[in-house]
């Protein structure tokens, strides 16, 4: 296994892929950064006019709730939402490469046993992940406490979001690696990575606008004396109970939930989202391994 590790790291300094989504997420840390500084001096802006009407006083207001957060942290956690599609491109590219260029079958020959050469696999995915999340919080350290001044959250919750992001991170890569170790394609690999990946994105949104439909909606307006007053009657898509529990617990679960939760700096389960991503991570590795033991690789 080590001799695996070591190779990997050889070959992960010079992966083109790997390097690319390093600047990808640095080229993204810079751009939010610079958004959100135009969006906070314009709130500023606003904030130092007198209102004009009430309708743009109510809209200033508006504008400030949607940053109604500390900036540092309304761009920090941004890469938490685009984690599972940079691990499914890196390890489409990275695990594809070992199958085309029969490197898989070169191991087994070196008398490497198959368990070690998928749980490698998995490490560097994780670990790419890793170090690309790590290049972006960088940035936005460099760039955004100058910037916004540093975070507004404690630093245990900080500390427990970036542990849930690491073993977040580690779920995506162990669903990443199964399927580009099961797929002998490399280009079939990476479709299949990416479309699973918008498959799990596609599932939270659906989830994400349902628990987040409104409790009263408006249906009509009565008129009392001769003004128009708004009727709010009960949605019926919004959902309650366990119907209500089970959404979320979907949301809590799936890895995409998690990270699209995070960046949003919605943290009502943060505390059981670790867990959630260990389950995943050591059921799909287990899987795999049995799997790839099975697997033909003439």
């Amino acid at each position: 296994m080590s001799n695996l590790m070591y190779a990997g790291w050889a070959r992960l300094k010079k992966e083109k892929i790997f390097w690319c989504l390093m600047l990808l997420m640095i080229v993204s840390a810079l751009l939010m950064c610079m958004d959100r500084y135009q969006s906070v001096k314009q709130i500023q802006q606003w904030q130092q006019e007198s209102e004009a009407s009430a309708a743009e006083g109510e809209a200033d207001r508006q504008d400030i709730e949607l940053y109604g957060t500390p900036p540092f942290d309304g761009v920090f956690f941004q890469w938490a939402a685009v984690t599972g599609q940079i691990v499914a491109v890196f390890a489409g590219f990275f695990i594809g490469t070992d199958y085309s260029d029969g490197t898989l079958r070169n191991k087994i020959l070196a008398g490497h046993g198959r368990s070690a050469i998928y749980l490698s696999g998995f490490w560097f995915c994780t670990i790419a992940g890793v170090l690309i999340n790590l290049a972006y919080m960088g940035v936005v350290m460099l760039v955004g406490i100058p910037l916004f001044g540093g975070s507004g959250m404690a630093w245990d919750r900080v500390a427990l979001l970036l542990f849930d992001g690491l073993l977040m991170t580690a779920a995506f890569g162990a669903i990443s690696n199964l399927i580009s170790m099961l797929i002998s394609s490399r280009t079939y690999g990476l479709m299949a990575n990416i479309a699973v990946t918008c498959l799990m994105m596609m599932i939270v949104v659906l989830v994400w606008n349902a628990l987040h439909a409104p409790e009263f909606i408006q249906m009509v307006e009565m008129h009392i004396n001769g003004e128009s007053v708004p009727s709010w009657v009960p949605n019926p898509r919004y959902l309650t109970g366990a119907l209500r529990e089970a959404y979320q617990f979907v949301e809590d679960m799936l890895p995409s939930g998690q990270g699209a939760q995070m960046a949003s700096l919605e943290m009502i389960h943060a505390d059981q989202w670790w867990l959630y991503s260990g389950i995943i991570t050591i059921a799909v590795n287990a899987a795999g391994c049995l799997a790839f033991r099975k697997k033909n690789l003439n």
